[in-house]
């Protein structure tokens, strides 16, 4: 998918995948949420979700919603505080290593 948001294009081919989070449920649902994070090669981050009508991510208003799909920039702060909102712990402690500090 390619998408172009204030003059830069944004490519999931040809991004990393950093992080995929499903929420439970049916794919098909109406509550059903999928988010991935990824990080271009000039490493910036961004966001892809995509839900049902119920979602964040609906389309259209009322009884006349439907899924949708939506991509967000994320600065670094960003990306990190969404894997750590995401469950990605220990996804963080091996791979950012000087993102994340003792306590």
């Amino acid at each position: 998918m390619k998408i172009v948001k204030s003059g830069f294009m944004y490519d999931t081919e040809n991004s990393k995948l950093i992080y995929s989070f499903v929420a439970p449920g049916d794919p098909r649902g109406v509550n059903f949420e999928k988010e991935e994070l990824f990080q271009t090669k000039k490493g910036a981050f961004f966001l892809v979700g995509s839900g049902g009508a119920g979602t964040k991510y609906h389309v259209g208003y009322g009884k006349d919603s439907m899924g949708g799909t939506l991509l967000s920039t994320l600065t670094e702060q960003e990306a990190m505080t969404w894997l750590e909102d995401h469950g990605a712990s220990t996804f963080l402690i091996a791979n950012y290593p000087l993102y994340v500090k003792e306590a």
